[in-house]
């Protein structure tokens, strides 16, 4: 852990310690001590693609038998444009083909005349008539085509793995695969393990890389117009349905990158969405109780901060008795695009948020902590470009904590147990996971720490639970009601809000407290089932401890063969 990491735990111990919280700061203690020491090393990856991505001589001969039943076989029409005459990794990934178990391929090679003689020789060499220099689209109907790049590896078994999922998937059009990455040296480094698909995050950066392949007459449709990968990509999966788009998670390519960490953070695209006209009237719900420093300075940056034009505050003031903050809130009441309401008994925040939205006018809702800070002029119309999308449902922010850290980039099932925010702690400026977090994509849940959503979605919804949800969790389950109406839940890294977390509520530091929350747990796990661990953001290769976004020990996915194996009754 870095100096300034514990310079953050202890800058939140002297606050914990002069605000009394003694039981809870003891807590936090021993929880940290226990990560500390029980924390695994960083798992080396080449031994963990010797034991998850290399065949073994018995899944082998597996391999060779899965091939042999099978009783359609799919092929493959493979284009490779040696643009920059490196004939030698031309070479690399031309035999990584000819050793494939799958034989129902051919490729076309793009001509080049800078190496026209150097390409024709080495095609000779090859001495395989399934290699041959591209003259016209091919014919060969129901075929698949791919694009591979000069220096790309296939995996022996990626081009059957593509046609048994094809075989098992008639409903596909696309199918995309993991891949790692081919060090100068030659090692296999920084495997890049993929989500589902994800609409927003391809439209933002090209997810797909390498090893993707599609029907026949969707490249043929655009690939002569659509030349840069990313775009054919786009295009090709515009007007599909998800069941027509399918992921292989198996590290099935590698592909060769120069010395550089350029390939960690790969080139993003800003997608602006049309705001709607006339803009929509916003209603900014924020429940209070006390803390009347936190307040002001919440609404402060709110109102001189928002370039956004239309918007009001309604507030839930919680029985506030500190007397600053009394006075405050009272003065609130006389300002014109304000609205106080009163909320009496134990906190719920669910009932909370529900009464505001009852006394709200807005078009759309934007749930707002009182311990939150707008730090950024647009982070309100860059909600607003999202959730006003007819296809999305509710939109969160990228939360930060106090010292410009990442606090909340979305949240993610089975991180920390349950669930919990990935990213947790990069700077607010890191790219994160191959550039996760330059993107506006589809995530699992966002926070009602800052939440946006329709007000039409809302009434839809029913709004947060308060009978079984008062605290935890209710963020969640408005989200998973979201996805399960067809909607999609969208974090946008491009509105940014500080969040000095629970500073208002306190922590779950007491027996009362922790059962309650226990017992919300409980209601989530067994509303929602298997269906809370379905991730739009993450991949079943990677691990639900710490932050996330680390290689799982155990994948899982565990084997590529593991599913051909019962599909032939292996």
């Amino acid at each position: 852990m870095s100096l300034k990491h514990w310079g953050r735990r202890l800058k939140s111990a002297c606050r914990l310690l002069l605000a009394g919280q003694i039981q809870d700061l003891l807590r936090r203690s021993l929880a940290l001590l226990k990560k500390t020491f029980s924390r695994k090393k960083k798992i080396d990856y080449k031994s963990w693609r010797e034991k998850w991505v290399l065949l073994n001589e018995k899944e082998k001969k597996q391999l060779v038998k899965l091939i042999s039943l099978m009783e359609q076989k799919p092929y493959f029409e493979i284009f490779i444009d040696p643009k920059n005459c490196k004939i030698s990794h031309l070479k690399t990934s031309l035999n990584s083909l000819l050793d494939q178990h799958f034989d129902q391929w051919s490729v076309h090679l793009i001509a080049n005349h800078n190496c026209e003689k150097e390409l024709r020789s080495l095609v000779k060499e090859l001495d395989d008539q399934r290699i041959q220099f591209f003259e016209k689209m091919p014919t060969k109907p129901d075929s698949w085509f791919l694009q591979i790049q000069p220096g790309d590896l296939l995996h022996e078994v990626a081009l059957f793995a593509l046609a048994d999922a094809a075989n098992n998937n008639r409903k596909a059009l696309v199918i995309y695969t993991d891949n790692d990455h081919l060090s100068p040296s030659g090692s296999s480094i920084d495997p890049f393990m993929k989500p589902d698909w994800n609409p927003d995050l391809l439209a933002g950066t090209n997810y797909f890389s390498s090893l993707t392949t599609f029907k026949s007459y969707l490249w043929e449709k655009h690939f002569y117009d659509s030349a840069d990968p990313h775009e054919l990509a786009i295009k090709a999966t515009k007007d599909l349905l998800p069941d027509q788009i399918l992921h292989i998670p198996f590290v099935l390519t590698s592909i060769r990158v120069p010395d550089s960490n350029s390939h960690l953070t790969p080139p993003t695209v800003r997608v602006n969405y049309q705001l709607p006209d006339p803009l929509p009237k916003v209603s900014v719900l924020i429940p209070t109780k006390n803390q009347g420093k936190l307040l002001k300075r919440c609404i402060a940056s709110l109102c001189t901060i928002t370039d956004y034009p239309d918007f009001e505050i309604v507030i839930v003031d919680h029985e506030t008795t500190e007397k600053k903050a009394r006075v405050f809130i009272d003065s609130l009441k006389s300002e014109k695009n304000v609205l106080v309401t009163e909320f009496c008994g134990e906190f719920n925040f669910s009932a909370q948020i529900n009464q505001a939205a009852e006394k709200a006018t807005g078009e759309i809702f934007v749930l707002l902590n009182n311990d939150t800070e707008i730090i950024e002029a647009n982070w309100l119309t860059e909600l607003i470009m999202q959730v006003a999308r007819p296809e999305v449902g509710v939109a969160g922010a990228l939360l930060l904590f106090g010292n410009e850290t990442i606090q909340h980039a979305g949240i993610h099932p089975g991180i920390g147990g349950l669930m919990s925010h990935g990213h947790k702690h990069l700077g607010k400026n890191s790219s994160g996971y191959f550039s996760r977090l330059k993107v506006a994509h589809e995530v699992m849940a966002v926070t009602g720490a800052c939440l946006a959503i329709k007000s039409s979605t809302w009434k839809q919804l029913g709004g947060l639970d308060a009978q079984n949800l008062p605290v935890a969790y209710n963020d969640v389950d408005l989200c998973m009601r979201s996805r399960k109406m067809g909607l999609r839940v969208i974090f946008t890294p491009h509105a940014k809000v500080v969040h000095h977390e629970s500073v208002s509520r306190g922590f779950d530091d007491n027996a009362k407290k922790t059962k309650r929350l226990m017992k919300e747990a409980a209601v989530i796990s067994e509303r929602w089932g298997e269906l809370l661990y379905y991730d739009p953001a993450y991949s079943p290769n990677l691990s639900f401890e710490g932050d996330g976004f680390q290689l799982a020990d155990t994948p899982r996915t565990k084997s590529v063969l593991g599913n051909a194996n019962k599909d032939y009754g292996i």
